[in-house]
């Protein structure tokens, strides 16, 4: 017939455990109060029930308080993973926003179609741009020097504006 020393099998041994166990002990008094009920045997079964759903319900609690952290853990370290990635996706998207915007100051000409080509397209070499337009590649990576220093100098005077 189960006792209540019965209930310390099913449970781990560890300090968190071992404090189900503990309030599961009965004092000496209820010795006394068994011997006082119509059928004393039925009570050792009766209590070892209540105590295994105890602990049972103990390390549902505990498990399902596991499980909870792990998945915080995990979508923590993918939100840490994508910041970098979003980041860099908006840097690049604000650069290209700003390379943009010089190229449209740009009079129409020779100078802004050789930008256009080269940054917008993106898909031609400065051979090819060379080709295209009729005139020799130094023209071409001329045109490409002088527009580099133009959007670093227009860029850096926003920066000293927003300063």
């Amino acid at each position: 017939m189960p006792t209540a020393n019965a209930n310390a099998r099913i449970l781990p041994e560890s300090p968190a455990e071992s404090s189900v166990t503990q309030s599961l002990r009965l004092p000496k008094v209820v010795g006394e109060v068994v011997k006082g009920l119509k059928d004393p045997e039925r009570f050792s079964a009766w209590l070892f029930t209540i105590a295994r759903n105890r602990a049972r319900s103990y390390l549902t609690s505990r498990a399902t308080h596991v499980r909870a952290v792990e998945e915080a853990m995990r979508e923590s370290r993918l939100a840490e993973d994508s910041v970098p990635e979003v980041s860099a996706q908006l840097e690049r998207e604000a650069e290209l926003r700003a390379v943009r915007e010089v190229i449209d100051n740009l009079r129409e000409g020779p100078e802004k179609e050789t930008v256009r080509l080269f940054y917008l397209d993106g898909t031609l070499s400065a051979r090819e741009i060379a080709d295209r337009m009729g005139v020799g590649k130094s023209a071409v990576t001329m045109r490409l020097e002088r527009f580099r220093a133009r959007v670093r100098r227009e860029l850096c005077e926003k920066l000293q504006r927003t300063a």
